[in-house]
């Protein structure tokens, strides 16, 4: 029995590595969202600067925050909306390791997301905006680049 187990649990570790988003990724990614996010810089300012950057990368998605107030970053309509957002990657984040929370949530973005047709070049911009952001705030070498690639595609796949 300890024969097999010295054989298989090498090959069931290389297969969650081969796989993208594996449980190391995951971890990785949750303990740079939450430093990045928690104490070090204020949630507001995170989001503020966080969406600066996503409407650089995608100028044209501010139309999808007319609603609110998506023209000027600095309004409380706009922080607000810009803190749900985030409190959302929060919960998709912390609990990567937690599959079926992960899918109940993800189906309720989905719902959420749906309706407002949000071409997928804007979930990429998202991805590309954390790329930057994220790294910007720990400094790139505390950043696992691929490990949120990995996981942020499983992300987007539940929600779109």
């Amino acid at each position: 029995m300890m024969k097999l187990l010295v054989v298989l649990l090498p090959t069931i570790f290389a297969l969650e590595v081969v796989s993208g988003c594996n449980s190391l990724q995951k971890y990785a990614v949750k303990s740079e969202w939450a430093r990045a996010t928690g104490k070090g810089i204020d949630r507001e300012v995170f989001t503020q600067v966080f969406f600066r950057v996503f409407f650089n990368m995608a100028p044209e998605a501010r139309a999808l925050f007319q609603r609110v107030d998506g023209n000027n970053t600095n309004s409380p309509n706009f922080i607000v909306h810009g803190l749900r957002i985030i409190a959302a990657a929060n919960i998709i984040i912390d609990n990567l390791d937690q599959p079926e929370t992960l899918n109940a949530e993800l189906a309720h973005l989905k719902k959420q997301h749906a309706p407002r047709k949000i071409p997928i070049q804007y979930f990429q911009a998202f991805g590309d905006t954390l790329q930057k952001v994220v790294p910007a705030v720990l400094g790139e070498r505390c950043f696992t680049s691929q490990a949120w690639l990995d996981c942020f595609k499983i992300v987007v796949a539940g929600i779109i």
